[in-house]
């Protein structure tokens, strides 16, 4: 739809034509004339609200417990030297895992490091720091990501020093409105962005 205008040019008048979504009044000569009709005339604020609607609809909030859930039920039950897993998220990506190893004792440990989305749409947790009874081993690292990759499938891919998870895993279909593309968090809370 156009926006008809009239424009004074010395004594006459000329009319043009403009893309209704772009209206200005601009005055010549002390004369300014706009004709739109309702349905085209938009203000920015309404523009401002309707995307925000859009971005929330393409929003799902996961509470940091329902992750924990997940991880009893697909990691601790599949690897049976895991044992009493938690997850924690803070502020600006930061997350952290907690539970104990299974060796000749329990060995407590804690997995810390950021989120971050992948190009093909997964939820990935790159570990940037664990420790085992309090000290950093790097050792304990690597036995426990290749114990992890051995007997974890559904949903939780093992690549390097990053567990990938299928966001599907952790919120239903009808909850995502498309492709993964990023992610955010705040104390207790995960937000996913959509396509």
């Amino acid at each position: 739809m156009y926006l008809q205008s009239l424009q004074s040019t010395g004594n006459a008048y000329q009319t043009y034509s403009t893309p209704a979504r772009i209206i200005q009044n601009t005055q010549y000569n002390n004369v300014s004339t706009s004709v739109a009709s309702k349905d085209v005339f938009m203000t920015s604020s309404t523009l401002a609200e309707k995307k925000a609607a859009e971005n929330e609809a393409k929003t799902s909030t996961i509470d940091a417990k329902e992750v924990e859930t997940y991880l009893k039920k697909e990691v601790e039950a599949r690897v049976p030297a895991l044992n009493n897993l938690t997850f924690k998220a803070y502020n600006d990506n930061k997350v952290e895992i907690k539970g104990s190893y299974k060796a000749l004792i329990n060995i407590g440990f804690s997995l810390k490091g950021k989120l971050s989305v992948t190009k093909d749409g997964k939820l990935a947790f790159n570990v940037e720091d664990i420790k085992a009874a309090g000290i950093g081993m790097n050792g304990f690292k690597d036995k426990l990501m290749n114990e992890l990759k051995k007997n974890v499938t559904d949903g939780v891919e093992v690549n390097g020093y990053s567990l990938l998870f299928t966001p599907e895993k952790l919120v239903s279909k009808d909850e995502l409105m498309g492709k993964l593309k990023s992610v955010s968090t705040e104390y207790g809370k995960i937000k996913l962005s959509c396509e």
